[in-house]
């Protein structure tokens, strides 16, 4: 077996700080025999990903936020075909910003974070707040990260 290139502690720092390794390291795909099965974003991926690292201070109101909420660049719309994981790294980036609200926003995080997701039916947003639920809930690497997030019993 090959000894890790990073330590679990360095993982999760650049877990923190990028929406790309996070969803790397958190998600697998269906399909092992890419990428050992490890979700790795694509080219195109990549600057969808960027995007929503670029708005995340305004979302968690992070220092800087109001220069950033200023730029007309701040808006975003993605048109991709079906397929496309759009839905996946939107579950991913909402994930992300709830581990990243348990740890700027302080002891009442929780208290504070809500998202709401607009979809074209209730049945495709329900499957996406399950998705990340169950994330939340029941996935490792998730928990390593943001340890201070617990799944809701409502």
């Amino acid at each position: 077996m090959t000894a890790a290139l990073l330590s679990d502690a360095e993982r999760v720092s650049l877990a923190r700080k990028s929406l790309a390794f996070y969803t790397t390291w958190a998600h697998r795909t269906d399909m092992p025999e890419v990428d050992e099965g490890f979700a790795v974003p694509q080219p195109h991926h990549l600057r969808i990903l960027e995007r929503m690292e670029d708005v995340t201070p305004c979302v968690l109101r992070l220092p800087g936020w109001k220069e950033m909420g200023s730029l007309q660049e701040r808006h975003t719309s993605v048109v991709a075909p079906p397929g496309s994981s759009k839905t996946t790294l939107l579950q991913s980036w909402y994930e992300w910003l709830i581990g990243l609200a348990s740890v700027y926003w302080g002891d009442n995080w929780a208290d504070m974070m809500h998202l709401g997701h607009v979809s074209h039916s209730a049945d495709q947003a329900w499957r996406m707040s399950f998705a990340v639920r169950e994330t939340v809930a029941s996935n490792d690497v998730f928990r390593l990260c943001f340890p201070k997030v617990k799944a809701s019993d409502k």
